[in-house]
């Protein structure tokens, strides 16, 4: 059992190591190297391990210490191997590596402290171990240079004045499309007005999950929606919120599912009145996307796991931009179906506005 714990431990960190440089390099094999790695380290050398070491000392507390290695480096990798090969579940997983790593890291001192199973104390160890936990901390919630952060509320601000242009220019073909007569094709004002109550909910879903995001993410802070200025550069470059919001509470997947049914939706419409046209639904879809250097992804883990508060912020403003332009392009589609009298008709309404 000793030699199976070795081979596996040894197979693989290097299926790990190979698997990492080849993703890195977009070389073929990364994706199954990973999974062998995963498979091999997981569910070989860590039981044994564990088995091994469990059956040589009878003390709670080293029992306790395995335990906690044990489940502290399957999450760990796990979370790692997952977020690489774009799985579902990443985010959670690397959300509970950050709450059972320090707890690792206090036992395994206490055992060294104590030298039980043959683990012995030394103080430059300890130091090691704080630093290196130290900078793990802070790369995760490293803070955003002034330069950066001015970019993301500029890039803010740009999508705010964009959006309530396209907005109003999509209500001012409304309301003149609301002065025609509907009985004369009922089915044309009906696909607008379906159009118009489908977008203007997921417009509404975004902008309330940002603003409870914001709150969310400020906690005690005060919390002026479009006045990202106002925010530290640390609180900008926080992932974990995103993390506990979007995957683990789940609103990413709500907002994924709505996009769908949106999607769905303008589809129906469109094959209705043969609208055809490849802006359609840019940037909104959520299955089947995938490249050359990265296999499908699970669209809410890709969009919000692990990523910092200001680039969500930014994200949410850019989805709310994509649906108004599928909505600008589905509304002028709809109008041209109009006859000339009617045009005539919003054309005037129009002008007199």
């Amino acid at each position: 059992m000793k030699t199976a714990e070795r081979i596996t431990g040894i197979l693989g960190i290097l299926l790990f190591a190979m698997g990492a440089i080849f993703k890195n390099l977009h070389l073929a094999g990364a994706g199954l190297m990973l999974n062998l790695a995963f498979l091999t380290f997981n569910f070989g050398y860590l039981p044994l391990n564990l088995i091994i070491h469990y059956r040589k000392n009878k003390s709670i507390l080293y029992r306790s210490y395995l335990i906690i290695k044990f489940i502290a480096l399957f999450i760990i990798l796990a979370g790692f191997t997952f977020k690489v090969l774009h799985w579902p579940g990443a985010g959670i997983l690397l959300v509970f590596s950050n709450l059972i790593l320090p707890v690792f890291l206090v036992l395994y001192f206490i055992v060294r402290y104590k030298n039980l199973g043959g683990l012995t104390f030394h103080f430059q160890d300890l130091l090691i171990a704080v630093l290196a936990y130290g900078i793990y901390i802070f790369l995760i919630q490293s803070t955003i240079s002034p330069s950066a952060m001015e970019g993301y509320v500029t890039a803010d601000e740009k999508f705010s004045t964009l959006n309530a242009g396209i907005e109003s220019a999509n209500n001012l073909i409304y309301s003149s499309a609301d002065s025609i007569n509907v009985e004369e094709n009922p089915e044309l004002f009906g696909a607008i007005q379906s159009l118009k109550n489908e977008s203007r909910q997921l417009t509404h879903h975004i902008d309330t999950l940002r603003s409870d995001f914001l709150v969310f993410s400020a906690g005690s802070h005060l919390v002026r929606d479009k006045e990202l200025s106002y925010f530290a550069s640390r609180f900008l470059a926080g992932r974990k919120s995103s993390e506990e919001f979007f995957i683990m509470a789940g609103y990413g997947a709500e907002l994924e599912r709505n996009i769908d049914h949106y999607m769905i939706s303008i589809d129906s419409i469109a094959h209705q009145f043969y609208l055809q046209s490849n802006l359609i639904g840019h940037g909104l879809e959520t299955v089947g996307r995938e490249s050359q250097l990265k296999p499908e992804f699970w669209w809410a883990d890709e969009m919000f796991g692990s990523v910092n508060v200001a680039s969500i912020i930014n994200s949410l403003s850019w989805l709310k931009q994509m649906v108004l332009l599928t909505e600008s392009i589905m509304l002028n589609g709809l109008i041209n179906q109009l006859d000339l009298s009617q045009e005539t008709v919003m054309l005037k309404e129009l002008v007199l506005s």
